[in-house]
C-alpha cells in the first residue's frame, strides 16, 4: 500500500470515529438507505429507455437504441461541463428537485408518443427529446446528491454506487414480470403489437411512480442538504486544515488522477459502444437450427440483458471483500479495462452475419453460433465492467496530495466516467449501421 494510499485510509477511520452529527450510530444507517434509494433514482430514467428493447425494435427507427444512449450521454456530459464551472452557485434543493420533476414528466410522456406520432423517422427525433432531458437531469442530479453524501459520511458515496447497479435490476427483473403475465395470457400475433405497447407503457409508468416516491425520500435529506458556500460547524472541524491549504490547478490535479481517469473512462467507453447496440442483434442460435429464429418471443434477448445487468451488480459489489480490492491497484485497472476491447471482436463474433430465414430455411448467421459461448461472455464483459469500475472509483482519491483538492478531484473524475459514456453512445451509433440493414 502506498503512503497516499495509507493516509486516505488513515483519515477515513479518523472521520468515521470523529462522532460528527452526520455519521453517528443513530443516523448513518438513514443516510445509506437514503442515498441507495436516490441512487437507483440517478441512472433509473436512463434503465428504462434501453430495457424494452421489443418495444424499441418493433416501432422504432432500428438504430434508435444507439441514438437514445448518445442523445442521454450527450445531455449529461453537457450539464456536467456546466456543473464543474457554475454549478457551486446553484442550491442544492433546486438542482434536485429540477432533476426529480424532468424524469417524471419524461418517463410519462415518452411510452405516449408512440400512438401519437404515427411517422417512424418523427417518432425516433421526438423521442429523443425528453431523453435528452433525462440525461441533462443526470447531469445535475448525480454530482449535487455525490457531493452532499460526501459530506454527511464516506459511507454514503458507496451507497450511490450500490443504487446504480440495482438501477440496473429494477426494472429488468419489472419487465421480466410483464413479460411472463403477456406470455401467459397466450397472445396472439394481432394482438401482439397492441399488447407490447401497454406492458411498456405499464412499465414507464410504475418507473414514474419511482420517481415520485424519490420526492419524499429527499424530504428527508433536504435538511442535512448545503445551499451555496454554508458550511456546518461540523465540516468545520472536520476539514479545518484543508481550508489552510493553497488549491492546486486544474491541470495538476488532473495530472494527480490521470490513471483513475483514464481507466474509468476507457471501462465506460468501452461499454456503451457495445451494450445494447452489438448485444441486442445477437441471435437465439438453437431457434436458428430449429429454423424458427425469433419464435423465443424476445426471451433471448431480455435473459441475456437480464444477465448483464445481475453480474454488473456482482461486480459492483465484489469490492466490499478485501481481496478483490486489493489485487488491484490503479494501474492493473487501467490495463484491463484497456484489454476490454476484445469483447468488440468477441461479440461481433457472435451478432455478425445477420441470419437470413426464407422458405422455413436458414442460412448464414453468426461465425460463433452457441448461445452457451454468448452467456458465457456476457458474465466476464459484465463482471469486469462492474468490478473494474467499483474499484477505481474507490481507490482514485488516494492519488490526490491535499484534501483542498478532494471537491476538484471528484468533479474531473465524475467528468470523465461521464465523458466514456457519451464516447461510448457516439461509437455505437456507428457501430449500429451494420445491424440496421
Amino acid at each position: 500500500m502506498s503512503m497516499a494510499e495509507l493516509r486516505t485510509e488513515v483519515e477515513s477511520k479518523e472521520f468515521l470515529s470523529s462522532g460528527s452529527p452526520a455519521i453517528n450510530a443513530q443516523n448513518d444507517k438513514k443516510f445509506y438507505r437514503i442515498f441507495l434509494l436516490l441512487g437507483i433514482a440517478s441512472l433509473l430514467p436512463f434503465n428504462c429507455v434501453i430495457v424494452p428493447v421489443d418495444f424499441w425494435l418493433a416501432f422504432y427507427d432500428p438504430i434508435f437504441l444507439s441514438a437514445a444512449s448518445l442523445s442521454y450521454n450527450a445531455g449529461n456530459w453537457l450539464v456536467m461541463i456546466y456543473m464543474m464551472l457554475r454549478g457551486y452557485k446553484h442550491k442544492k434543493n433546486v438542482l434536485v428537485l429540477t432533476s426529480l420533476t424532468t424524469w417524471l414528466v419524461s418517463l410519462v410522456v415518452i411510452p405516449i408518443l408512440h400512438p401519437i406520432i404515427s411517422d417512424v423517422l418523427a417518432k425516433t427525433i421526438v423521442t429523443l427529446i425528453p431523453i435528452t432531458l433525462c440525461g441533462m437531469a443526470n447531469g445535475l442530479f448525480f454530482p449535487t446528491v455525490l457531493d452532499i453524501g460526501c459530506k454527511l459520511g464516506p459511507l454514503n458515496a458507496q451507497a450511490m454506487m450500490a443504487g446504480n447497479g440495482i438501477a440496473g435490476l429494477i426494472p429488468q427483473f419489472l419487465l421480466i414480470v410483464i413479460k411472463a403475465i403477456v406470455t401467459i395470457a397466450n397472445v396472439s400475433k394481432d394482438q401482439y403489437n397492441d399488447t407490447l405497447f401497454y406492458q411498456t407503457l405499464i412499465y414507464f409508468i410504475l418507473g414514474a411512480g419511482y420517481i415520485v416516491f424519490c420526492f419524499f425520500v429527499w424530504m428527508k435529506l433536504k435538511p442535512y442538504a448545503v445551499d451555496q458556500m454554508d458550511v456546518p460547524v461540523y465540516e468545520a472541524d472536520t476539514y479545518g486544515d484543508e481550508l489552510k491549504e493553497e488549491k492546486s490547478s486544474f491541470v495538476q490535479v488532473f495530472k494527480m488522477i490521470i490513471v483513475p481517469s483514464l481507466s474509468i473512462f476507457s471501462i465506460f467507453a468501452i461499454t456503451l459502444a457495445i451494450f445494447p447496440t452489438i448485444i441486442a442483434p445477437i441471435p437465439f442460435n438453437t431457434n436458428a437450427k430449429k429454423n424458427a429464429l425469433g419464435s423465443d418471443n424476445g426471451w433471448w434477448n431480455i435473459g441475456v440483458m437480464t444477465t448483464f445487468m445481475i453480474f454488473d451488480w456482482v461486480g459492483r459489489q465484489m469490492p466490499v471483500f478485501k481481496w478483490a480490492s486489493a489485487c488491484l491497484n490503479l494501474k492493473a485497472c487501467l490495463c484491463l479495462a484497456v484489454s476490454r476491447l476484445v469483447f468488440f471482436a468477441v461479440f461481433l463474433l457472435e451478432a455478425l452475419p445477420k441470419y437470413v430465414c426464407d422458405d422455413h430455411s436458414c442460412a448464414k448467421g453468426p461465425i460463433i453460433k452457441s448461445d452457451t459461448v454468448t452467456i458465457l461472455t456476457m458474465i466476464v464483459f459484465a463482471l469486469s465492467n462492474g468490478w473494474l469500475s467499483s474499484v477505481t472509483m474507490m481507490k482514485y482519491s488516494s492519488c490526490v496530495t491535499k484534501k483542498v483538492d478532494g471537491s476538484l478531484a471528484a468533479n474531473i473524475q465524475t467528468f470523465m466516467l461521464n465523458s466514456g459514456l457519451f464516447a461510448g453512445g457516439l461509437l455505437s451509433l456507428g457501430i449500429a449501421v451494420p445491424f440496421s440493414k
